[in-house]
């Protein structure tokens, strides 16, 4: 799992639940929102990659504000 990408795949889907009002875009956004902040969210700062439970990189600034 990709932090970046999947942050903008994230938004993409809120934009999407807005627009459409598919309670399904909405759900996946929470899902994958939730894998991220029990898996990548660890002792208070973020993992940029997550592949087979194993972190790699420490987020960027940047991917703070995604």
């Amino acid at each position: 799992m990709i932090l970046p990408w999947n942050s903008l795949m994230i938004s993409g889907l809120a934009r999407a639940y807005i627009v459409f009002r598919e309670a399904e875009s909405l759900e996946i956004g929470i899902k994958t929102t939730d894998f991220i902040l029990k898996h990548q969210f660890v002792d208070s700062r973020l993992d940029r990659l997550n592949y087979d439970q194993e972190l790699g990189i420490i987020a960027q600034s940047e991917e703070y504000g995604l």
